[in-house]
């Protein structure tokens, strides 16, 4: 039997040993910021993005910081839903949303990379970036990029509520 000192000196190397490894494998830094994002003239609509051709459910390719000087009006979130029954499996859907602060705010914080170890693996995880976009008040448009944890996920994908896109006030139109 283990005497009282010695559980004691197990038990405090043993918490040692675990807050030694969670610090290993939970170091992170933030990255530098994104380039700036290209400005596009005239939103073209959901459609013309590719949104709703993306097989593979990459989500746009092309995407960067707010630039300054871009003053958003309204997000614009391109995905596709069920219907009910009977109908097409999806349906086509553009979703508008101009209280847009809760987003601003996120899309400000850094990405997160990792100082941990090649050795520790990400889990092994789908995640489809979403077609979110960003339109002024003169229909000039953006890709914002997502801020994302060391593993490439957007933050707080994995908390609830999630991430202020998925949670803005939006209203949907079906895209036919």
């Amino acid at each position: 039997m283990l005497t009282t000192t010695r559980r004691a000196v197990v038990l405090a190397v043993s918490l040692t040993m675990l807050a030694t490894v969670t610090a290993a494998c939970s170091r992170t830094v933030d990255a530098e910021p994104a380039e700036p994002a290209v400005v596009r003239a005239g939103w073209p609509g959901c459609r013309a993005t590719g949104a709703f051709d993306d097989e593979n459910h990459a989500g746009p390719t092309t995407t960067g910081s707010i630039p300054a000087g871009f003053r958003p009006t309204t997000a614009i979130l391109c995905t596709q839903s069920h219907q009910p029954e009977g109908k097409p499996k999806l349906m086509n859907v553009e979703r508008r949303a101009t209280e847009l602060q809760p987003l601003l705010d996120y899309l400000a914080r850094p990405s997160q990379i990792s100082t941990r170890p090649d050795t520790v693996a990400c889990p092994l995880v789908g995640w489809n970036r979403p077609w979110l976009f960003l339109v002024d008040d003169t229909k000039r448009w953006i890709t914002p990029q997502l801020p994302t944890d060391p593993c490439g996920f957007a933050l707080q994908l994995f908390e609830d509520p999630g991430p202020p896109y998925e949670n803005l006030d939006y209203t949907d139109r079906v895209i036919r």
